[in-house]
């Protein structure tokens, strides 16, 4: 009888409870549940659970999965190091393959605690970049974060960007010597054709953060140049949308505000939407102009939303210009409404872009991310420098 091929455990290290409204929770679940139903054994180690794990799937519109497990890690900042060394050297593992892989501040954390542990053959460490670190510490720590950063993308065997953004900006500033892997984010793509038009009740729909670097501004001034149409925002804080609600009165525009919804539940507005917009803007981010990749953009995709946006290099790397999109200069709040209401009054041209941008969109699922994750793994482990 042959051998079987041992199986593959992938450790995910990220500090957030659970659940979060933040966007870097759909994309790890997401990735995560992708990858343990792809074959491989999957533990996200978090911070604290404020719900069963069969809730916290429910909430992102996942199943359990007995390949996927959710573990509470991160403690107190005195214990994290000890903890994490200890979650990660799994007992009887033997010469069993093992992915340790985590992003960002967390990332940091996670590759400085395990520089000190015995590290074995079988052992990949993985650093997952969207950003840089260091420029989002406060002055006083940013050049220790700096060299932390330098420090565990050195010690890393492989580092995936976001972004090809992401890959030039941190080749730029630190030198990357390590094999990269360009992994944008994910989406789920239904399987059912979206909804028609006469099952569309809103005119402009907007999804996530309520925050200066994603537009919100310029989309709120938009606003005031149609003043037929409406504008549903998803997502926000309490604070927040207090705030754009007062706007709202002042400037005279219809808009609704539906604070913080379930990500299983965001899908509802996307196949009621005739219009998405995603307004990023110039000169207040980095994150924003070159390093994101917009889940919402995605989802739109796949929801067969016509999509507004503007012509940054981050929407670049997803959107053409009049074959998926109307892309417009940021920072000009009339181009966005024209091209807004051109995609409300056309309907043909608006379902044009739809059907092409969800053509588009199927390299994006959720699965394509975790095979393309896989194969840079297993191109790792054999030995090979995967093409950047």
């Amino acid at each position: 009888m042959p051998e079987r091929k041992p199986v593959l455990h992938i450790d995910y290290l990220y500090d957030m409870p659970l659940p979060v409204p933040l966007a870097a929770a759909i994309q790890i679940l997401n990735t995560c549940h992708a990858l343990a139903r792809a074959g491989a054994s999957v533990r996200l180690l978090t911070n604290r659970l404020q719900a069963s794990q069969a809730a916290i799937l429910r909430e992102y519109g996942l199943a359990p999965h007995p390949n996927f497990d959710i573990v509470q890690l991160f403690g107190t900042p005195d214990d994290t190091p000890q903890s994490i060394v200890r979650a990660v050297q799994r007992d009887g593992m033997g010469d069993q393959p093992q992915v340790i892989m985590s992003r960002g501040e967390s990332g940091l954390r996670v590759f400085q605690a395990l520089r000190k542990a015995e590290k074995r053959q079988t052992q990949i460490y993985l650093y997952e970049a969207h950003r840089f670190v260091y420029t989002e510490a406060k002055w006083w720590r940013r050049w220790r974060k700096y060299h932390l950063e330098r420090a565990v993308l050195d010690i890393v065997d492989g580092v995936v960007c976001l972004t090809e953004g992401v890959r030039v900006a941190l080749d730029h500033e630190f030198g990357l010597h390590q094999p990269v892997l360009i992994l944008p984010s994910g989406v789920h793509v239904p399987v059912q054709p979206p909804p028609s038009d006469a099952h569309r009740d809103i005119d402009i729909l907007y999804a996530g953060k309520l925050i200066k670097r994603k537009g919100i501004e310029d989309l709120i001034q938009a606003m005031t140049y149609l003043p037929e149409h409406s504008l549903m925002m998803v997502g926000g804080s309490p604070a927040q949308v207090a705030e754009l609600e007062k706007q709202a009165q002042h400037l005279r525009i219809d808009l609704t505000l539906t604070g913080y919804v379930a990500p299983s539940q965001v899908i509802d507005y996307y196949q009621r939407a005739r219009v998405g917009v995603c307004p990023l803007p110039t000169g207040t981010s980095l994150i924003a102009e070159q390093f994101t990749s917009p889940l919402k953009v995605l989802q739109m995709m796949a929801n067969g939303v016509p999509i507004v946006g503007t012509d940054v290099p981050s929407l670049h790397n997803i959107l053409v210009q009049d074959e998926t999109a109307l892309l417009v200069a940021p920072g000009q709040p009339r181009a966005l409404a024209d091209a807004l209401n051109t995609l409300i009054a056309d309907r043909s041209l608006a379902n044009r872009l739809a059907q092409a941008a969800r053509q588009q969109v199927q390299p994006y699922s959720w699965e394509n991310r975790a095979s393309s994750l896989l194969m840079f793994i297993e191109q790792l482990q054999n030995g090979a420098t995967p093409p950047q």
